[in-house]
């Protein structure tokens, strides 16, 4: 069965060669409110998605950075325990793991050289052959 966690990167992904794939090691957390001690907690989750294609490889890294947000899908969950300072830590590992989505905050902000574009002075648009004869009365 499936799983799915959307959750904000608080580091870039970690980048590695894998064989012929390259891999990106991601890191995440979702906070949520216990009832029991009345305190918000922390879910973390990690995965490693692998990539061959160049342009995958490129467009992960300029995009799995911190403070960016991922949905991640994987195959199973896996779990690991580690003895910190502060206690027992748990983090959920997403197995055979893919990248559904990513929004990265480098992309909310494009560069001024897109926002200065200014599109060139034209006279009416031309309709495509047989568009002028298309009636736009609604038939109900």
């Amino acid at each position: 069965m499936a799983h799915t966690v959307t959750f904000k990167l608080n580091k870039p992904a970690q980048q590695f060669a894998a064989g012929e794939s390259t891999g990106f090691a991601i890191r995440g957390g979702v906070k949520y409110y216990d009832f029991k001690s009345k305190t918000e907690k922390w879910t973390n989750y990690k995965a490693a998605v692998f990539v061959k294609s160049l342009p995958q490889i490129d467009f992960n890294a300029k995009n799995l950075i911190e403070g960016a947000v991922v949905s991640v899908s994987g195959e199973s969950i896996a779990v690991e325990e580690f003895q910190g300072n502060s206690g027992l830590q748990i983090t959920l590992i997403l197995n055979n793991a893919r990248i559904e989505y990513i929004a990265s905050p480098s992309a909310a902000h494009p560069q001024k050289e897109q926002q200065q574009r200014v599109a060139p002075a034209h006279s009416a648009p031309q309709q495509p052959a047989g568009f002028d004869s298309f009636d736009d009365d609604i038939p109900f």
